[in-house]
């Protein structure tokens, strides 16, 4: 019961910082009070040490320590695709957050069960925005494998950010397996804003998809990673989306039908070539692109069909 005044304490103050500090770095900290992280970390991460340290403590999301709400993002009657469908959406959906801030229940206490347990680390479709708990990925994964997931992830999430968690994790819990969920290829972060690292977009496919091959690179050299990216994250990564741009613009110079590779002996518009570089990113480097098969309530992430789907895409990769 000692630190129960002090964990409520930090919620009071944190409730003024609309803020995500997790993975920055200690030379950004400078976007926080240096005393208020002290007082997160002691409130709520007592039972995550090995000896006097505390594991991974710049892993917060101080807006959603202990967090438990209904609604959340793009999950909402204001702001989802599709109204019909989100009254209409059959699940219980609620977030509930644990004290490190993110969507899961309280992490083990050994560094042991950590390296056990299987890390889940990603942007809003790993915390599952839109789905029941039970049905998000990280859940469903734990179910099939009998195995603790721990989930790392947060809503707008842009791939530096899922790259320094996932660095982190693998330098210092070393687990057994890491499923990476990479996100939008556009995200980048505002590291000049005052108060968080958030995300911005950069709309240039010719700075976005090498930024992205270069940490499927930096990833693919650890035995324990599993490397996905969401549905989508960038135009030209869907082969199906690229046959209809293909029928569309075909000329009578062109092949019939969509080439597997890049042809040598007629000149595209570039978005196709863009197309061959993210079929070559995925192929070289096993990673998993998630063929969205439902919705979940906001109309625009997936849900539990997608993530069993998914999940047994991880398993033929775990055996």
């Amino acid at each position: 019961m000692a630190h129960d005044w002090h964990r409520g304490h930090v919620y009071h103050i944190l409730g003024h910082y609309r803020t995500s500090a997790v993975g920055i770095g200690h030379s950004r900290y400078r976007n926080l009070d240096q005393d208020l992280l002290v007082l997160v970390t002691r409130a709520s991460m007592e039972q995550n040490r090995v000896g006097p340290q505390l594991i991974l403590p710049n892993f917060v999301l101080p807006n959603r320590i202990g967090l438990v709400e209904q609604c959340s993002g793009l999950d909402s009657l204001q702001h989802c695709f599709d109204s019909d469908h989100f009254k209409s959406y059959p699940h219980t959906v609620e977030y509930r957050y644990n004290s490190r801030g993110f969507r899961d229940a309280e992490w083990p206490k050994s560094k042991q069960e950590l390296q056990q347990a299987i890390w889940c680390i990603g942007d809003s479709f790993t915390v599952g925005i839109g789905s029941a708990q039970s049905h998000t990925w990280p859940a469903v994964a734990q179910r099939r494998t009998h195995t603790r997931t721990v989930n790392i992830s947060m809503d707008g999430a842009s791939n530096v950010w899922i790259a320094r968690q996932a660095r982190q994790v693998l330098e210092h819990i070393q687990p057994q397996h890491c499923v990476i969920q990479w996100s939008f290829l556009h995200r980048t972060e505002n590291v000049q804003h005052k108060k968080i690292a958030h995300t911005a977009l950069s709309a240039d496919p010719d700075q976005n998809i090498p930024a992205w091959q270069a940490l499927c690179r930096e990833f693919a050299g650890h035995a324990s990673v599993i490397q996905s990216v969401i549905p989508n994250a960038a135009p030209g990564i869907d082969r199906k989306e690229v046959e209809g741009w293909w029928w569309t613009d075909r000329k009578s110079d062109w092949p019939e039908i969509l080439p597997i590779s890049r042809p040598d002996n007629v000149t595209l518009p570039q978005r196709f070539y863009h197309h061959w570089q993210l079929q070559s990113i995925l192929s070289e480097f096993d990673v998993v692109l998630v063929e969205q098969q439902d919705l979940a309530r906001d109309g625009f992430h997936y849900d539990i069909q997608t993530a069993e789907w998914f999940v047994s895409q991880i398993l033929h990769r775990i055996s």
